[in-house]
């Protein structure tokens, strides 16, 4: 049996312009900010020359940190790789004629679960999954010459959520009824919380007996005096930010 490591993934992250007064051939301005990345485990402070994209297996390898993790049983011997936090940063440049852009924002194109986006120490993005692309407004937060993108990847040692699916299974004036769909990877046998959110309220929260692996687990909701989503001209287009968390002794994921 191969015994499973968890890959802490950076993958290509942009700087995006944006004015809206130029024509459409010049509206959009792309900068790709894959240089200059280093990485750390958080306390430590030695920082070493990362790639983006890349992998924090590759970057150790590429430090001489660690051995080949698929050469003989070196892979057991690395499971404390995803057992640490991780942190990257780097620097870039900011001219005052990208500062006078209408909007400028950072795109990424892949982050591990679960990491957390800072850009001259505001919080630019949180808790953020992996599975899909995470777009962040910054034009408030960068500077004109060096500026510093900060990124923390957030370890998980017993469970955490592969996929969340929202099923809506009844609508009526008075309350909207789903179920969230939870696919989760779970390292050892437990009992856990799974919670649902709205914002920062929540809807549900129940106790579950996670198997090891990856498993499949469904809590049923309520919203109450759902409020629609309405067509361009017809009403206020209302959204629901859902959120699904899991707790495992103390650890939320």
């Amino acid at each position: 049996m191969r015994t499973k490591i968890a890959i802490n993934l950076l993958a290509i992250i942009s700087l995006v312009f944006l004015n809206c007064t130029q024509t459409a051939t010049d509206l959009m301005i792309q900068k790709e900010l894959n240089n200059n990345w280093t990485l750390s485990q958080p306390g430590k402070n030695e920082w070493l020359p990362a790639k983006v994209p890349g992998t924090v297996h590759t970057d150790l390898l590429d430090n001489g940190k660690i051995e080949d993790l698929f050469y003989r049983l070196n892979e057991r011997d690395l499971q404390w790789i995803d057992k640490f936090d991780r942190e990257n940063k780097t620097t870039f440049s900011i001219s005052k004629e990208i500062l006078q852009k209408d909007v400028v924002g950072l795109d990424f194109k892949g982050l591990d679960t679960y990491a957390a986006v800072s850009v001259n120490g505001a919080k630019a993005l949180s808790d953020v999954n992996m599975f899909r692309e995470w777009k962040a407004d910054v034009n408030g937060f960068l500077r004109e010459g060096e500026n510093e993108m900060y990124i923390l990847l957030k370890a998980w040692d017993k469970a955490k959520i592969e996929k969340l699916h929202i099923i809506q299974n009844t609508v009526t004036k008075k309350k909207a009824a789903f179920t969230a769909a939870f696919e989760i990877n779970c390292v050892t046998s437990g009992k856990a919380n799974l919670s649902v959110f709205n914002g920062d309220t929540a809807l549900v929260s129940n106790l579950v007996d996670l198997k090891e692996g990856i498993e499949k687990y469904s809590v049923d909701f309520e919203i109450k005096n759902p409020k629609p989503w309405w067509t361009n001209g017809f009403g206020e287009p209302h959204l629901y930010h859902l959120t699904g968390k899991l707790n495992v002794g103390g650890g939320v994921a």
